[in-house]
């Protein structure tokens, strides 16, 4: 399907399970970028019969039982999945069997024929905001005719690299896309590592561009078929505290892999991958913290990562009831630190660390309204509470290259602006 374009499926079989009863039918679809995907399904089940005590309308706390997936049979393809859909207390499903859908993202499983080769092959469409990023490598372009070679011409601000394992070639398009094509060895990776390798991708590009870099297809060249995914078109949010530090202003291809493939396990399993599941929850909440208005909510969520994080990798769980003290210089000076580096060359990072982390939490988790002299928001301290943000958001980034094994993490302390 033509991502940017309109497009219509008549779908000739559904199923979905709800109540319990398994429902058939048929239907229609439609896809526009902009509006994501919207169906109207015609279901059947002739000994379905609604509860006596079935409420409508009203709140509702959704859990995951109540979801659903619906699979469709369409022309063309294998088949198609909606994941995850809630049609708890839809009155048209109940009265009419007729159900209205509007999703976000959509799989399709198109059947072709693999031959048994040494690769994983696929590819991914990204966003990104209309910026001139430094991309490091330049790519070869050749222009064919049939089977003859019409042009050949290179094109700089792209990014490649290859080894024996990992093949991969991200070309900007139309200045705010990333068109994105990859190969990745059967002998050491699975077919599942495959399957996430586009999200994996996706959170090291917005791990290093500094804003919320958005998939909108990916596929991926499977045993049997080609799984595809289809997002709605979203935008772009840069992350303006983030981008401030220019961590990554010149970076290498071979450190987009290293965090692509670090970031990939995180969504493979949380226990036996649990740096990498860290790692790209550490991430979710400093976007999180960004898109608070205030500079309290800011700073409020950006603290409590560091203790959730080392809760997490060294598993002491919280306890209600007073129970769950947790010393956070403790387990950043002897356990975080003396793990993945050198304690003696992060000692004057780490100290300044714990420091604005006590600063921050203290300050927003026992906030006063009162209007004083030392007001820690007032013009004359903006300087000082701003640099303790930077200073963690900077140690967040050294945390995760240090869980992703990169070399020479530099024990490094932001400027004060």
């Amino acid at each position: 399907m033509n991502y940017f374009g309109k497009q219509d499926f008549v779908i000739k079989g559904l199923k979905l399970k709800h109540d319990g009863y398994m429902f058939d039918g048929h239907g229609f679809m439609e896809w526009h970028p902009d509006n994501g995907f919207e169906l109207k399904l015609f279901v059947e089940n002739d000994q379905y019969k609604p509860s006596k005590n079935k409420k409508f309308g009203g709140y509702k706390i959704i859990k995951d039982r109540d979801r659903t997936d619906v699979n469709l049979m369409l022309d063309g393809y294998k088949r198609a999945i909606v994941p995850s859909i809630n049609i708890i207390n839809t009155l048209s499903f109940e009265i009419d069997r007729v159900l209205q859908l509007k999703c976000n993202r959509l799989l399709f499983f198109e059947d072709i024929f693999v031959a048994d080769g040494e690769y994983w092959t696929g590819g991914a469409l990204y966003r990104i905001t209309n910026s001139n990023y430094n991309f490091p490598d330049t790519l070869k372009r050749i222009t064919k005719h049939g089977d003859t070679e019409v042009e050949r011409c290179s094109e700089a601000g792209g990014i490649y690299y290859e080894n024996q394992h990992l093949q991969i070639r991200v070309r900007k398009e139309r200045k705010e896309y990333l068109r994105v094509t990859f190969k990745i060895s059967k002998e050491k990776y699975s077919q599942q590592f495959a399957l996430k390798f586009p999200c994996g991708l996706q959170t090291a590009l917005t791990f290093i561009l500094g804003e919320t870099v958005q998939r909108l297809r990916s596929e991926v060249d499977c045993e049997n078929s080609t799984v595809i995914e289809v997002f709605k078109i979203s935008d772009v949010k840069r992350l303006k505290n983030y981008q401030a530090l220019q961590s990554f202003k010149n970076f290498n291809s071979e450190l987009l892999v290293n965090l692509s493939e670090f970031f990939t396990f995180g969504y493979i399993s949380t226990e036996k991958y649990t740096e990498s599941y860290v790692g790209k929850l550490i991430l979710s909440q400093l976007v999180e913290a960004e898109n608070q208005i205030s500079r309290t909510s800011q700073e409020l969520l950006t603290a409590t990562i560091l203790e959730a994080a080392l809760r997490t990798i060294y598993g002491v769980p919280f306890l209600e009831e007073g129970k769950s003290k947790f010393d956070v210089s403790y387990y950043l000076k002897n356990e975080f630190i003396p793990q993945y580096s050198d304690g003696k060359k992060w000692r004057v990072v780490r100290k300044e660390v714990i420091k604005a982390f006590e600063r921050m939490r203290h300050r927003n988790a026992h906030p006063d309204w009162l209007i004083k002299e030392d007001d820690v928001y007032s013009d004359n301290r903006a300087s000082d509470t701003y640099l303790d943000l930077r200073i963690m958001i900077k140690f967040y980034q050294q945390m995760i290259l240090l869980m992703a094994g990169i070399k020479d993490v530099k024990p490094e302390l932001p400027n004060k602006i």
